[in-house]
Formats: structure tokens, C-alpha cells, sequence
């Protein structure tokens, strides 16, 4: 996934950090009491390193260059749902013990009853069914996700709301904040209904 971060008035760049690294450097400078202190970053050939008020941070940085995710965005979407963050990750984390083999959860999008009901089936422990109301516009889908990848995605949320756009039952699914102007974009592609 990609976090955009301004850098003020500095001159455009751009490097790409292990994810490893890159979620340290999240948790420090979350872990700052003033979000609004100004970080250098001082690039070299293969490092990097941040300086705020009350930290140094060195990471090694990846050679290449970010793949050009932009071209696999949809440019449409045939249906879109608001949903509760908490609930849905809680739903999604109850649906793990009865997702089969292949981690799959069945998601539902009941646009005259504005519920997202989302489903898993093990033919050896049952079934678990939850519905959590949605705001839903556009048509109404049935798809399936790996309920493991979902949730990743979703945890890396803060807002109370996030946006589901959903491109159609055989495209990817996008999720982010419609709140936070820094949110990340998750794309997330649908398994096979069979």
C-alpha cells in the first residue's frame, strides 16, 4: 500500500521503505506529542534517515521504483457502501472461525435493505452469518474475499467510517476514509464465486 506524506515546502521525491521499516517509522511518529513537529529526511543511495525533535530513524531503502498501481484503479464503480470500521472488523474477525480452507468470507450488499451481510461456511464447524447496516448506493453484489487480506487492510484504518467501492463482482475492490485526507487506499481483488 502507499501513504502519501507532505513534506512541506520541500522539492518532490520519492523512496520506497521496507514494509518492516516503514511500520516502525509509523509507530514513532505517531508515538510524538506533537503531530505537527517537523521531521528531516536525509536521503543517501541506499538510506534514509529521519531526525524529528526527540529521535534519529535509519532505514535501509528498497531498490526500484513503486509499481504503477494507479493503471489498476478503477475508474468506475458499480456500487459503493459506508460502513462502521469497528463493527466491520469485528463481523470480519467473528467470520475467521468459519471460513474454510482458502479463508473465504462471502460479502452481500442488500441495497433495499441497507445491510452488508457478510458469511462463512465450514462444512466441518457450520456456517456464521452477520448483517451490519450500510449505506449502500449502486447495485446490489455478491462476492467473496479472503477474509485474512480483508482484514489487513481494514486494520490499517483509524476513522469510524471507511467507503467501500466495489467495481464489480470479477474486479478489485477499493477501500479508504472518505474523512481523512490522508487515508490509505486498499485494492483489494474479489476470489472466484463458484
Amino acid at each position: 500500500s502507499e501513504k502519501k506524506i507532505n513534506f512541506g515546502n520541500s522539492s518532490n521525491f520519492s523512496f520506497l521503505l521496507p514494509a518492516k521499516y516503514s511500520l516502525e517509522l509509523i509507530k514513532i511518529l505517531e508515538s510524538q506529542e506533537d503531530p505537527e513537529e517537523e521531521i528531516t529526511a536525509t536521503i543517501d543511495q541506499n538510506q534514509i534517515l529521519f531526525t524529528g525533535k526527540n529521535f534519529q530513524y535509519l532505514s535501509l531503502l528498497t531498490s526500484g521504483t513503486f509499481p504503477e498501481y494507479k493503471n489498476i484503479i478503477p475508474d468506475s464503480f458499480a456500487s459503493q457502501t459506508s460502513v462502521n470500521l469497528k463493527d466491520a472488523v469485528e463481523t470480519i474477525r467473528s467470520s475467521v472461525l468459519f471460513s474454510s480452507r482458502l479463508n473465504e468470507i462471502f460479502i452481500f450488499a442488500d441495497k433495499d435493505k441497507q445491510n452488508l451481510e457478510i458469511k462463512a461456511v465450514n462444512a466441518d464447524l457450520g456456517e456464521y452469518s452477520a448483517k451490519l447496516p450500510a449505506k449502500i448506493q449502486g447495485e446490489a453484489l455478491n462476492l467473496t474475499f479472503n477474509c485474512k487480506y480483508l482484514l489487513e487492510g481494514l486494520e490499517n484504518f483509524k476513522s469510524q467510517e471507511i467507503l467501500l467501492k466495489f467495481a464489480g463482482e470479477t474486479k478489485p475492490l477499493l477501500i479508504f476514509s472518505p474523512d481523512d485526507p490522508q487515508s490509505p487506499l486498499y485494492l483489494l481483488m474479489p476470489m472466484r464465486n463458484y
